[in-house]
This record gives C-alpha cells, sequence and structure tokens, in this order.
C-alpha cells in the first residue's frame, strides 16, 4: 500500500511540475510550430558565415521573439497563451498514461537495478519506454492535431477550431477525420530516441564507466553529465521526425496554413520528407536564436522573402 501511495505521489508530482513547465514556456512552443508550418512574414538579411571554406554570405531570420512580438501586435499579450488549456491537457494525459504503462511493464517485466549496466536491463528498459512512451503518443494524438489546427489559424486568421477540445474532436471527425494525422513521424521517434539513448547509455555504462562506484566525487559529476548530453544529441537528430509530424498534423485539414500556396499537399509523410530535404528545410524550427536559412526565396518589393511554396 504505502509503495503504490508513493508511486501515485510521484505520478501526481511528476504532472505537475510537466504542467507548470508547459505554462511556462507555452509561448515559445506556440512560435515554434509557427515555425514549423513555415510561417515567416519578415524579411529574410544577409549576414557573414565564417564556417566552411572562407566567408560566404547567408540569409538569417530573426530570432523567436520577433514571431513573439507578432503575435501579441495581433492578438494581444493573452494570444501568447492560445491553446494552454489544452497544452496543458495534454502534458497531463500523456504524463499519466506513460507512467501507468511503464509502472505496469516494469512489474511484468522487472528489469532487476543491481543489473544497470547490463545489456539485459537495458533491453527490457528500452522496451518499457518504447511501450509507454507509443501509447500515450498514440492516446493523445487526437488532441495534439486538434492543438495544432488551433495554433496554426493565426496564420490565415481561420476560425475553425477552439479553445474546446470537445468542440474540436467534433469538427475534425466532420471535416476529414485526421484524429491520427501526422501519428506516424511521431511514433518513429519515441522509437528511434528511446532505443539510441538507451544503446549509448549502456555504452557508456559499460565501456567508459563500468568502475564508477570506485570514482572521485568530481569524476561522478562527468559521469553525470555525459549521460545527460546524449538525450540533447538524440532529441536534435530525431528532430525532423517531429517538423514531419506537425507538417502532416495540419496538412489538408481546411486550414490556410495547411494548403497551397503556404504548404503543398503531401501524399504520405515520406512525401513531405522529400519535400524538406530537398528544399533544405529538415531542421525548420528548431532553432530560436541564430536561425540560418537555406531554402527558396522570394523577392517583394526589393526584399527577400521565405518562399512560401516549392512543389517537388
Amino acid at each position: 500500500m504505502d509503495r503504490n501511495k508513493a508511486s501515485s505521489n510521484t505520478t501526481f508530482s511528476t504532472m505537475v511540475n510537466d504542467a507548470l513547465s508547459y505554462a511556462a514556456f507555452h509561448p515559445l512552443r506556440y512560435a515554434k510550430v509557427l515555425m514549423q508550418v513555415g510561417y515567416e512574414p519578415f524579411a529574410l538579411r544577409k549576414t557573414t558565415s565564417l564556417f566552411g571554406a572562407g566567408k560566404s554570405e547567408v540569409y538569417v531570420l530573426p530570432s523567436v521573439f520577433s514571431h513573439l512580438n507578432h503575435i501579441r501586435r495581433s492578438d494581444g499579450f493573452l494570444g501568447l497563451y492560445r491553446g494552454l488549456g489544452q497544452g496543458i491537457l495534454i502534458v497531463v494525459l500523456s504524463d499519466g498514461v506513460s507512467q501507468w504503462v511503464y509502472k505496469h511493464l516494469a512489474d511484468l517485466v522487472h528489469p532487476d537495478p543491481e543489473q544497470r549496466k547490463t545489456l539485459a536491463f537495458y533491453g527490457k528498459k528500452t522496451l518499457i519506454e518504447v511501450c509507454s512512451r507509443c501509447t500515450a503518443a498514440v492516446v493523445v494524438h487526437p488532441l495534439q492535431v486538434c492543438l495544432l489546427r488551433y495554433l496554426v489559424q493565426f496564420v490565415g486568421h481561420d476560425e475553425v477550431y477552439t479553445w474546446n477540445p470537445l468542440h474540436n474532436l467534433l469538427q475534425m471527425w466532420h471535416q476529414d477525420g485526421g484524429f491520427f494525422a501526422g501519428l506516424a513521424p511521431k511514433l518513429l521517434m519515441e522509437v528511434v530516441t528511446a532505443v539510441s539513448l538507451n544503446v549509448i547509455l549502456y555504452l557508456l555504462d559499460r565501456y567508459v564507466f563500468y568502475d564508477e562506484d570506485n570514482f572521485p566525487e568530481s569524476a561522478r559529476l562527468f559521469a553525470g553529465f555525459c549521460r545527460a548530453l546524449p538525450v540533447f544529441l538524440v532529441q536534435s537528430a530525431a528532430y525532423p521526425l517531429s517538423l514531419i509530424s506537425t507538417c502532416m498534423a495540419v496538412n489538408q485539414c481546411g486550414l490556410k496554413a495547411g494548403q497551397p500556396p503556404l504548404m503543398p499537399l503531401f501524399d504520405d509523410w515520406t512525401h513531405c520528407w522529400r519535400y524538406l530535404r530537398f528544399s533544405g528545410q529538415l531542421n525548420r524550427g528548431s532553432s530560436i536564436f541564430l536561425r540560418r536559412y537555406s531554402g527558396p526565396v522570394a523577392y517583394s518589393q526589393g526584399q527577400a522573402y521565405v518562399s512560401p511554396l516549392m512543389i517537388h
């Protein structure tokens, strides 16, 4: 009983912390979604790149704060928090489902913490993480699609989706039934992230930090840093799948942001992948400050802008 109570308290605490964290950074996530779907109403500017062979001029985009200011001028300060309630609901529900599945699978598989440096332990841990993360992703995906469409309405000033998740689900049911649009790359991202991260951590524990118990305190701190670094690297490598999932969630849904001339019509997520790779935009929206741009360009009144459409 005490163990179950402690587990429930931990789950609730995690939900609260994640909800608060989401609320604090929601405006940045909102702006990032707009960048992911290719919404760039700002003129490009040229700067000098010091990378590569010699100096060269490259296009750069304004930072994420230009997007935030643009949203604030259009919808007011509260407009920065469009979709906040739906986002918190998704975070809480995702955490609850993920931890519930993780706990029950852990009780069945029994990964032994005493053998945490062994291949068997990491194999079981990877299986549990993949199942729990994918299950949570499937459960919350319809709500995630609703939220993304509600946010990108800003691009074309559509008024189809609202703050009410139930209304949005019914609207999606009658419009295109796209409850699981973009789910495939999302699931692939979860699998790639969990497997890659655990493989790296296993190799570190097995061949680098195999005698960590005898390390001095400073070396243990370094070991902790080394285990945290792969999280960032793996998430960065898997980012294109997150981008494709976002694009597919709004593509051909009836909103201006998801159809020509602002976005091509994609046959499936692999078509979206090929388009973004061909136009050099597989990392679109990944950076919030140093936003180098190498995609197609359109000119208007003597200034360069992001070209909204390149058919491929």
